[in-house]
């Protein structure tokens, strides 16, 4: 049975974040109920301010999960806690969802953009091709292992011709940061 008009892009939002070259971070600083939770989750990177509540709302308000819930939560805290988090809807504060894998990294609301940013800044900073060849890949996680390596072997293969490669090769024997043009 094909979504609804509306529930379809709320969901290309999600695959959008998914699917994009680019890494994608999230940064909560207020509560993420439902298909906030969600999306946050969907990103490949999540930093949260200490105190923060993630809820997976859905089950009190008489619906179920959206925007990748059933997919990402289930992948990140395995199947058991998934289920008891989106049947109980159970608030997790940030250090608890932390410790469960859904957030990197928790920090005093004050400090929060500053530190997300310094992330952002060193990721910025990475070789673009290799950036999205890794998060095409993490992405797949569950393939077999013969594929895995199928993967890692194009990928390698691909990327030991570019232009960022000879970059980082050089900028390394220099002792020096890489400048990398995506190429």
């Amino acid at each position: 049975m094909p979504a609804p008009t509306g529930m379809a892009h709320v969901g290309m939002v999600v695959k959008l974040i998914s699917s994009m070259s680019k890494p994608v971070i999230a940064m909560v600083n207020g509560v993420a109920a439902g298909a906030g939770f969600n999306i946050a989750i969907a990103c490949d990177l999540c930093y949260a301010a200490q105190g923060v509540k993630f809820i997976q709302s859905f089950a009190n308000i008489g619906l179920a999960p959206d925007c990748g819930g059933y997919y990402f939560l289930a992948k990140t805290v395995g199947l058991a806690k998934a289920k008891e988090l989106m049947f109980t809807a159970r608030p997790l504060l940030a250090d608890e969802a932390h410790s469960l894998g859904l957030v990197n990294d928790v920090f005093p609301p004050e400090k929060l953009r500053e530190k997300t940013m310094a992330v952002a800044k060193q990721i910025a900073g990475a070789a673009p091709l290799a950036l999205a060849m890794m998060k095409k890949e993490i992405n797949n996680y569950g393939a077999s292992l013969d594929e895995t390596l199928t993967y890692e072997a194009m990928a390698m293969a691909m990327l030991l011709g570019t232009e960022d490669f000879q970059e980082g090769i050089k900028a390394f024997s220099e002792k020096r940061a890489p400048v990398f043009k995506g190429k």
